[in-house]
């Protein structure tokens, strides 16, 4: 069932032959009548007859934006899965391996999260608070920021600070999480030598930074060891990212095999050793 060059490539099963999504193929090359496009794709993911799932992955999912997969998640009815709760879950693990091979200590940092309503920024706010001093939130929609920091306070004794006007005080952090799918903050105002995750479907940052001294950090890997059937979409001991391993019912930090940032795959180890060689401190 051939759309535009895409097509269903086929279910994506674990070890137990549980089918726990499909798998799309994606041309990068993006027709000129791109809401044509999508209109196809959405077409042909509701022709589907089997519904024994509830989550579809992109290959090249890179080529949609926030809005296209929201409409394609409405009118399908189906979640695309975006990696976005992975990450979440997974960031304070990769923090603490960071900044313990740069043999610094993590507690004592300050990081700011650009905030969204949305699961992954309460989940990613629920578990940073078990580990960490000092947490900033900014979003223009403070109500559900207040209510959080509430909660937090509540649970774990984190006092989280809101801030309205963050660019202010922007120079201050040296760990940045972006929830946002735009900019409200002058990428122009980063620290030096910051870490930087993004965690936004459109990757903003991306683009928006300039500072060649930071490399924002887009996706994590796994391994799919022992955990998928193997065929043509999932090879033995591939590579993955964060979307594709959220279809996994089962995650463990042993699975986390390195970052994708700016493009590029690192280790941990790699990209300290090349983005913080030269000993500035966060």
């Amino acid at each position: 069932m051939k759309v535009f060059g895409s097509k269903i490539i086929m279910d994506i099963v674990d070890i137990k032959e549980n089918i726990i999504g499909k798998s799309f193929g994606i041309s990068p090359l993006m027709p000129k009548e791109k809401d044509k496009f999508i209109d196809e794709i959405i077409h042909s993911i509701n022709n589907i007859e089997e519904r024994d799932f509830k989550n579809i992955v992109f290959d090249s999912s890179y080529i949609f934006d926030n809005e296209d997969i929201l409409k394609i998640e409405r009118e399908t009815s189906f979640s695309v899965a975006d990696g976005k709760m992975v990450m979440a879950e997974f960031l304070p693990h990769v923090l603490n391996e960071i900044f313990q091979e740069m043999k610094e200590d993590l507690r004592r940092k300050e990081i700011l999260i650009i905030g969204e309503d949305d699961p992954s920024f309460y989940l990613l706010v629920e578990n940073l608070s078990k580990g960490i001093g000092f947490l900033t939130v900014t979003d223009e929609k403070r109500g559900y920021i207040d209510e959080l920091t509430s909660n937090t306070l509540e649970k774990t004794g984190l006092s989280i600070f809101y801030s309205q006007n963050v660019d202010k005080i922007l120079s201050n952090y040296s760990i940045i999480i972006n929830f946002k799918e735009k900019n409200i903050i002058d990428s122009n105002k980063l620290r030096k030598k910051s870490v930087v995750f993004d965690l936004s479907r459109n990757k903003i940052f991306l683009t928006q930074i300039k500072e060649k001294t930071i490399v924002p950090i887009e996706d994590f890997l796994f391994s799919t060891k022992g955990k998928i059937k193997t065929n043509e979409y999932f090879a033995p001991e591939e590579k993955i990212f964060s979307n594709k391993y959220e279809l996994l019912e089962q995650h463990d930090y042993k699975d986390f095999l390195g970052i994708l940032a700016n493009g590029r795959e690192y280790t941990i180890e790699e990209f300290v050793i090349i983005h913080r060689s030269n000993k500035i401190k966060l």
